[in-house]
């Protein structure tokens, strides 16, 4: 399992480098939530629950609701 949330990791870093790239708030968002997923399971609680207040406050700035839903 922890191979798996290796490369979730991975491709959510991969994922917030384009975004931010192009300056894709959503993606952003999305981004965020899938590091922090990652990041908890592969034990860095701490460091997961900030990608997930940095997606949710990015998630209030863009006004976005429709994938934040399926999330919060």
């Amino acid at each position: 399992m922890e191979i798996c949330r290796q490369a979730a990791l991975a491709d959510a870093e991969e994922s917030l480098t384009i975004a931010r790239h192009y300056g894709f708030s959503a993606f952003i968002a999305r981004s965020l939530e899938f590091r922090g997923r990652a990041r908890a399971g592969l034990g860095d609680l701490a460091a997961g629950i900030e990608d997930f207040r940095e997606a949710l406050a990015l998630w209030g700035k863009s006004g976005v609701v429709v994938l934040r839903q399926n999330v919060f």
